[in-house]
């Protein structure tokens, strides 16, 4: 089970994305910390939860902190906790860091982690112990920390203020995601486990891929990664018809002109559509003059005429 759901989210035979399985096993059975280092869009959360759900410690706690919301919609008590005194009462509030106690701590976008929380986070990762505000005595805690960035980490140091010590202990072990355009070889894997997983979700029987829809997503250098892709499949699923993916649903960038992909059944609605636009921009153009349009549009004005009536464009 562990097997198949690695090899189904992370679906390809690049040797890139062999080696990275490879190393996700290895590194699950190991308990030091783990940096995760890709683009935008790579995977770099899906490879966190594998690790962490190949590991010994599947069972327990998984705990995310979104580190560009720390000092912001997170607080610091919100991480620590807090212990309150209510007159004789005192109430007890376990933040996440304590939650995340004998699991795994996930620090996303740690790169953007405020400086001001950097030490607080090295301490607690160092000493394994949180003092919550209002205690007097610390707690101790025991969790794996994988952490994910999307820049290369050897350029923090230059780019923004970041802790070296936090850096040095987050990154006992590392994991760089490579992007999906320097494994291309993996598209149609991906395009495939995408399109099945919405089919499913969507309740649609699962069509053939077009030849004109697979080159264009072999063409095109997805800057967005897995996550672009996996949107774009979506909206094929969703919005083709009933048993068919329907090339005209991809997304303007991927094609080479924007008429290249459309179906051979839907050209002459293509064309209409196309003349009913040249129309109302002539008639606004020429102030509905047909003698006008028609000189320079290099049709007869008859022409003109039965288009314009045609299409129900007459003002």
């Amino acid at each position: 089970m562990k097997r198949g759901l690695l090899n189904q989210m992370l679906s390809g035979k690049s040797p890139e994305t062999v080696v990275l399985k490879r190393t996700i096993k290895k590194v699950a059975k190991l308990r030091d910390n783990v940096l995760i280092v890709g683009e935008l869009g790579t995977g770099k959360t899906l490879v966190a939860r594998l690790i962490h759900e190949l590991s010994d410690g599947k069972n327990r706690p998984f705990v995310t902190i979104n580190c560009p919301a720390v000092g912001e919609t997170i607080t610091e008590q919100d991480l620590l906790g807090e212990i309150i005194q209510e007159g004789e009462s005192v109430k007890e509030k376990t933040g996440l860091l304590e939650n995340a106690n004998g699991g795994t701590l996930f620090l996303r976008y740690v790169e953007k982690l405020k400086p001001e929380f950097q030490d607080k986070i090295y301490s607690i990762i160092s000493e394994k112990k949180i003092l919550k505000p209002g205690a007097s005595e610390p707690i101790e805690v025991n969790f794996r920390v994988i952490s994910s960035a999307q820049s290369d980490p050897i350029g923090w140091q230059d780019d923004i203020p970041f802790s070296k010590p936090l850096y040095q202990e987050l990154a006992k072990l590392k994991i760089f995601i490579p992007a999906l355009r320097e494994r291309k070889q993996d598209v149609p894997y991906l395009f495939s486990f995408f399109l099945e997983k919405y089919c499913k979700e969507f309740g649609k029987p699962e069509p053939s891929i077009p030849y004109e829809i697979m080159e264009a997503i072999m063409d095109y250098d997805w800057p967005g990664n897995i996550g672009e892709l996996e949107n774009c499949v979506k909206n094929l699923v969703s919005l083709s018809p009933q048993g068919k993916l329907s090339a005209e649903y991809l997304p303007m960038k991927l094609r080479k002109h924007p008429f290249e992909l459309l179906d051979f059944d839907a050209l002459p609605t293509a064309v209409q559509e196309l003349e009913k636009f040249i129309l109302r921009k002539a008639l606004s153009k020429f102030e509905g003059n047909f003698s006008r349009i028609a000189r320079f549009l290099r049709v007869s004005e008859s022409t003109v005429r039965y288009k314009v009536k045609k299409y129900g464009l007459e003002h």
